[in-house]
């Protein structure tokens, strides 16, 4: 899965509400990576209002840090996840 933008935040919730389906025991390790993923979310609009208010570059290269933040927690989950499947074999 990989998150290119605001547009793909409602997908990365979904995503992470199926994880908490299929992965009952790791509820409480899926839900502070959804508070994490929450913060890199809120920082990235923060990063935005503040690029429309000033217009300037430089909050743009920081909102996609927070977009490649968000797609390295899902990177590592992914893997994570197709670990625990492998293991369920």
């Amino acid at each position: 899965m990989d998150c290119k933008g605001p547009e793909d935040f409602e997908i990365v919730r979904k995503e992470i509400k199926r994880w908490r389906k299929t992965h009952p025991m790791f509820v409480h390790d899926i839900t502070r990576l959804s508070n994490s993923i929450e913060h890199h979310i809120s920082q990235y609009s923060n990063i935005l209002v503040d690029y429309r208010r000033t217009r300037k570059e430089s909050y743009l290269e920081k909102a996609n840090k927070e977009i490649d933040q968000i797609n390295k927690l899902l990177n590592t989950v992914g893997k994570l996840e197709l670990m625990a499947i492998l293991s369920q074999g």
